[in-house]
């Protein structure tokens, strides 16, 4: 028996992400594994209508498809770009992290190159 695929209906949470964030990311260059840690962070957070969420590396690497150590470079050039937000990791592995919805206080690294 085929699984049923989610419907996308109003009854699913869904994550709220603020337009100033969006256009600041549209207008510079994260690469793809930087992206595929900032929609996880944003489904833990937003998604789960909290500002903060504890996340472990196993659950990077299980949403993203990437390697860990893909993974930690992606996470290191976002906190350093001031994308997310985290703290030093519990013994167990997990941080919490948090989305930086202020972005004028992000360090943005690499502009968009002009098509």
């Amino acid at each position: 028996m085929q699984k049923d695929l989610p419907t996308g209906q109003l009854s699913n949470r869904r994550a709220s992400i603020s337009n100033d964030v969006l256009n600041c990311l549209a207008e510079h260059r994260i690469s793809d594994s930087e992206w595929r840690c900032l929609l996880v962070i944003w489904q833990k957070t937003y998604g789960q209508l909290v500002e903060k969420a504890f996340i472990f590396p196993e659950e990077f690497a299980i949403n993203t498809c990437l390697p860990e150590p893909v993974i930690t470079r992606a996470l290191d050039r976002l906190a350093q770009q001031n994308i997310i937000l985290r703290n030093a990791p519990f013994t167990d592995g997990r941080r919490m992290y948090a989305c930086n919805e202020r972005v004028e206080f992000w360090n943005l690294i690499r502009p968009s190159p002009i098509d």
